[in-house]
């Protein structure tokens, strides 16, 4: 079975009870067309006995990964493994390859990857540099030679000349009970150029007061990326395929300033 982020979301905050269900006749569920919470892989694994395995890959190039939870060694949190066709790097912001565990964005090269952008190559040339295509992606690949996604590099927080990606302080608000989902921005401020804002969506029937969420941080996180605000909300803004639209809030947070 595959299926998107939503789905299992959905699966996981059902008003049924989903406890015992028998799930016998899946192996395992693949996910993909947008970022997975490693927790929620967690969450899932643990409800159903059923392991997600985390799918990566863009228009661009199709699938380049495999993540088979199958395999003997196998931990969530990763994208797998590249596949033979594919030759994957990180590099740095003056497209030097960067070492293992180095954080990066994330490039490709393969007879997979696409030839043009119809009717763009101006684009195209941008996007391919020293025959890699630049993905606008940021990660590490770790020693076993797995592949981590953090986050879009357009989606960077940069506080007081720190890189701070809004996926990872998403994931400690969905490791509190009673948060169902996160979305980090960066708004602006006089001082660090920018600070970090959360907003999130509480599970049914949940409260919870900002001291406790603070608190909450405080064991994840270092204090330079603990939120300045966190505000909740009942829906967050996503596509079809369940990619957060964080652009949507950063308009709403301007509209509110205006």
């Amino acid at each position: 079975m595959e299926v998107v982020p939503t789905i299992l979301y959905s699966i996981l905050n059902m008003y049924k009870n989903t406890n015992g269900y028998d799930v016998s006749s899946m192996k395992f569920v693949g996910c993909g067309s947008s970022p997975l919470q490693k927790s929620i892989q967690i969450e899932f694994e643990k409800r159903f006995n059923l392991k997600v395995g985390n799918l990566y890959g863009l228009s661009e190039t199709g699938p380049t990964h495999i993540d088979y939870p199958l395999s003997s060694d196998w931990k969530p949190g990763s994208v797998g493994v590249a596949l033979d066709v594919n030759d994957v790097k990180i590099f740095d912001e003056n497209d030097n390859e960067l070492d293992i565990n180095e954080i990066g964005e994330i490039v490709i090269k393969g007879p997979n990857v696409f030839i043009g952008y119809f009717k763009n190559n101006y684009l195209y040339r941008k996007s391919i540099r020293n025959d890699y295509f630049h993905t606008g992606d940021i990660g590490y690949i770790d020693e076993r030679n797995h592949l981590f996604y953090i986050d879009r590099i357009k989606d960077l927080i940069i506080k007081g000349g720190t890189n701070i990606a809004p996926g990872e302080i998403d994931e400690c608000f969905l490791l509190h009970p009673s948060v169902k989902e996160s979305i980090t921005i960066g708004i602006p401020d006089k001082m660090f150029g920018e600070e970090i804002k959360t907003y999130i969506v509480l599970k049914d029937g949940c409260s919870i007061n900002i001291n406790e969420l603070m608190s909450h941080c405080q064991k994840y996180l270092p204090l330079l990326k603990i939120p300045k605000d966190i505000e909740t909300i009942k829906h967050i803004p996503k596509t079809h395929s369940g990619k957060l639209l964080r652009k949507k809030l950063r308009e709403k947070y301007d509209k509110q300033r205006a």
